[in-house]
C-alpha cells in the first residue's frame, strides 16, 4: 500500500476506533505525496498474544526518493487489535496514565514518577494557555512520549526532521528527549498550535 500509494488500503490496516491514531496515520500517508519513497518494507515478530490483543516487534526499512543517503531502519514494539477477523495496527505499545485534562501515553520503562511530574507541568501549561487565549479543547488532550527520537520522527512522517515536540489538527501532542521540567514550555507551545488550528488560523 505504501509503495503503491494506496491510501485506502493503508488506512484499512489501522484501528479506526482510535480517531487520533487514524488521523495521525492519515497525515503520515499524506506526506508521501510530497516526500515519496522508492524503498519500503515492514516486517514483524510476534511477542505476545492474549485474546484479541497482540504485541509485535516491528522493523521498518525505507528510502526517501529525494535522499542521497542509505535506507533508514526503525524498530519499535507495537500493539495490534483484532476486529472483525482482521488484525489492525493500534500504535506503539504504551503505558497510560491520566490527569484532569490529559491522557499521557508513554513507551518503554519510564518511571511512574516521571509520568506524574510531566502531567503536573502539562496541567500548569494548560491553565496558562487556556486562560490567556480564552480557549479550551473539546476533549482530553493526548500526549505521547517517545524514548526514541527515531521512532518519534517516524511516527509523524518519514521525512520528519529532529524535534522535541509536535502537534497537528486532530492529533496528539508528541514529545521526545525532554525532561519533565521542560514539558511545560513545550506543551504550552503545542497547545497554542492547537488553539490556532481550532480557530482556523493557518500557520507554520
Amino acid at each position: 500500500a505504501v509503495l503503491e500509494r494506496d491510501e485506502n488500503a493503508f488506512l484499512a490496516t489501522v484501528d479506526a476506533t482510535d480517531p487520533v491514531l487514524l488521523q495521525e496515520e492519515k497525515h503520515w500517508f499524506d506526506d508521501l505525496s510530497i516526500h515519496p519513497v522508492d524503498q519500503f518494507s515492514l516486517t514483524g515478530k510476534l511477542v505476545s498474544l492474549q485474546g484479541d490483543q497482540a504485541t509485535m516487534d516491528l522493523e521498518m526499512t525505507y528510502h526517501l526518493t529525494e535522499s542521497s543517503s542509505a535506507a533508514e531502519r526503525v524498530v519499535w514494539r507495537a500493539s495490534f487489535v483484532e476486529r472483525g477477523g482482521r488484525w489492525l495496527y493500534a500504535d506503539v505499545e504504551q503505558n497510560e496514565t491520566r490527569s484532569e485534562h490529559f491522557v499521557f501515553q508513554y513507551a518503554g520503562t519510564e518511571r511512574p514518577e516521571f509520568a506524574q511530574d510531566l502531567l503536573t507541568q502539562a496541567e500548569r501549561a494548560y491553565a496558562s494557555v487556556t486562560s490567556d487565549l480564552g480557549w479550551q479543547p473539546k476533549q482530553p488532550v493526548e500526549i505521547k512520549y517517545y524514548t526514541s527520537q527515531q521512532v518519534f520522527q517516524a511516527s509523524i512522517y518519514l521525512s520528519m526532521i529532529p524535534a522535541r515536540g509536535w502537534a497537528e489538527p486532530g492529533e496528539s501532542i508528541k514529545l521526545t528527549n525532554i525532561s519533565a521540567e521542560q514539558t511545560g514550555r513545550v506543551v504550552a507551545h503545542e497547545l497554542t498550535h492547537m488553539a490556532l488550528f481550532d480557530r482556523g488560523v493557518q500557520h507554520g
